[in-house]
């Protein structure tokens, strides 16, 4: 893995969510066309994914919870059981990305916001199945896991010890020892092949099983994911994540950021980049919105970890 600023590892974690969106609405679309064109009859589109959205309220979620914490006040924000669709859950795990980037170097406050605030009253084995997630994308963003370390350091986790995930992730790792391949490890992971929805723990753990077999390449980890049975948003989704933060920004390909650069889209590239941005500005200090940085001075400007230096006039 590359070394990558701070500042492109919040980018590449926001675009690389954003780009995989654009891809699935394009993809959808384009199955839309065909289905339209074969049918004669008009084919309605499938519900908006709304991750991007999700992830802006996320971001402004965790800056309002840090700064108001900071004066004893509450914000409030909980989920008690899972979602009842799977979009549902994918956009409560892109909720909770952004929280991932802004405690990354500081964990415990990360598995309070995640398991004390978001999912205050959730199951614990739901709450470790989220609350990996965020651990996963900390150890990325601080450099402290590569793909030959990542699932040793989860398992390491005393808060997986006795899950379901714990046994899958080990399953997991053991596929990536011998260099098995993408169904091989599908089949070990998933045996009984349930036409029901992906279970949480089934859709992280070959989310691990992909970046770590194809780290270095966004694009071929995100398409994997992709090939995946029984609707694999969830996987690519925090494939995305994995491998947005992973390779930073630099690495996400420019075919595949071309849908946000297009004048008609509803989610930019530019208002992307803007809400990373604003999230590393917040984690570094800048509470107040008129005295945060400019995307350019951020790329030129060394920041601490919150706290760390007092203002300066």
């Amino acid at each position: 893995m590359m070394q990558q600023l701070l500042i492109d590892r919040f980018r590449g974690l926001f675009l690389g969510v954003a780009v995989l969106e654009a891809h699935l609405r394009e993809r959808c679309k384009a199955n839309v066309d065909n289905d339209a064109a074969d049918n004669s009859e008009y084919v309605s589109p499938r519900e908006p994914l709304g991750w991007c959205e999700a992830m802006a309220l996320g971001q402004s979620e965790i800056i309002a919870y840090s700064t108001q914490s900071l004066n004893g006040s509450q914000v409030p924000f909980s989920v008690t059981h899972s979602p009842d669709d799977e979009n549902g859950l994918a956009r409560l795990i892109a909720r909770v990305l952004p929280a991932a980037l802004f405690y990354h170097d500081n964990l415990p406050r990360l598995e309070d916001y995640i398991c004390d605030h978001v999912l205050e009253g959730a199951s614990p084995s739901y709450q470790a199945e989220i609350w990996s997630i965020g651990v996963a994308i900390a150890l990325l963003c601080k450099e402290q896991a590569n793909p030959y370390t990542l699932i040793p350091q989860l398992l390491a986790q005393e808060f997986l010890a006795g899950t379901d995930l714990q046994g899958q992730l080990q399953q997991v790792q053991t596929q990536l020892k011998t260099q098995a391949s993408l169904s091989v490890a599908w089949n070990e992971v998933n045996p009984e092949q349930s036409s029901t929805a992906l279970p949480l723990k089934t859709a992280f753990a070959m989310a691990c099983y992909c970046w770590s077999s194809t780290a270095d390449t966004f694009a071929l980890t995100v398409q994997r994911t992709l090939t995946l049975p029984l609707s694999p948003g969830i996987p690519a989704l925090m494939t995305a994540a994995l491998s947005g933060v992973s390779n930073g920004l630099p690495g996400i390909p420019l075919d595949w950021q071309t849908p946000l650069l297009t004048p008609s889209t509803s989610v930019s590239r530019a208002s992307i980049l803007a809400l990373a941005d604003r999230l590393l500005g917040a984690w570094s200090g800048y509470f107040t919105y008129e005295t945060w940085p400019t995307s350019c001075q951020l790329e030129q400007t060394a920041v601490s970890a919150p706290g760390v230096l007092r203002p300066r006039d």
